[in-house]
């Protein structure tokens, strides 16, 4: 996990997937956050925060590596998804977290995940966010932009 990924961080991702913590026990949402993906998170999951991001949940579902049906027939079989799926979208969450509150809203922070982005090659920070290293150079873009340091 990328340095960033601290207590606060923990509990907005939370929010994104729907997933609820109690505000002043912070620490546990990290604790409660590593549980839920190593069980998988529903597949519900993905359309929640497709949503919240404003992105496509098809989208969505090549970025975590399951294809429509698949997804599918785990939406009506109430089964999860796997440790990796449930952590790229883990993954997703806490970047669009971390994108709206640096940019100040979920629709900057939306527009800026779908922008091609010179640092990133032309790339958009969503197409980044499928490995840990470009999960981490979006990070940085982030901390740059919080921290006012341009170009």
């Amino acid at each position: 996990m990328a340095d960033f990924v601290h207590v606060p961080t923990a509990v907005t991702a939370s929010r994104v997937l729907g997933l609820r913590f109690k505000e002043d026990d912070a620490e546990s949402a990290v604790v409660q956050l590593r549980k839920h993906v190593r069980a998988g998170f529903s597949a519900d999951r993905v359309e929640r925060v497709a949503k919240q991001a404003n992105l496509p949940v098809k989208d969505v579902l090549a970025l975590i590596d399951l294809s429509q049906r698949t997804y599918e027939r785990r939406q009506s079989d109430g089964k999860h998804l796997t440790l990796s799926q449930s952590d790229r979208l883990l993954r997703l969450a806490r970047i669009f977290a971390k994108a709206t509150h640096v940019l100040g809203s979920a629709e900057k922070a939306s527009r800026f995940m779908q922008k091609s982005n010179r640092a990133l090659c032309g790339e958009s920070p969503f197409a980044h966010i499928d490995s840990e290293l470009g999960e981490d150079a979006v990070l940085e873009i982030l901390g740059r932009i919080e921290h006012g340091i341009i170009g």
